[in-house]
């Protein structure tokens, strides 16, 4: 039986993990302060974006799924092919 004005917290396991970005130059050099946004493998932006670090990582959250990573960079925008969660846990451009 519930009462009322309880609170009850509910798990809800989404599955999933963290998927890091890795941004480069070239094999040493890593790109800091660009743009990354997360599209579902359908095509449909998420409204998840994250700026790379200083190593040229970015780091984002995701349920279990397909999704496809585009980086701006010098006016040109740049896809990753499709990214399995769980899977693959760095890309390399």
């Amino acid at each position: 039986m519930l009462e009322p004005d309880q609170a009850h917290d509910v798990t809800i396991p989404t599955g999933g993990g963290s998927f890091t970005l890795k941004v480069l130059a070239d094999a040493a050099s890593p790109l800091a302060g660009i743009p990354c946004y997360v599209f579902a493998d359908d095509g449909s932006y998420l409204g998840i974006s994250r700026t790379t670090a200083s190593d040229g990582r970015a780091s984002f959250d995701l349920a279990d799924g397909g999704y496809r990573i585009r980086v701006d960079y010098l006016g040109y925008q740049f896809w990753s092919d499709l990214i399995e969660v769980p899977g693959r846990s760095i890309s390399r451009w």
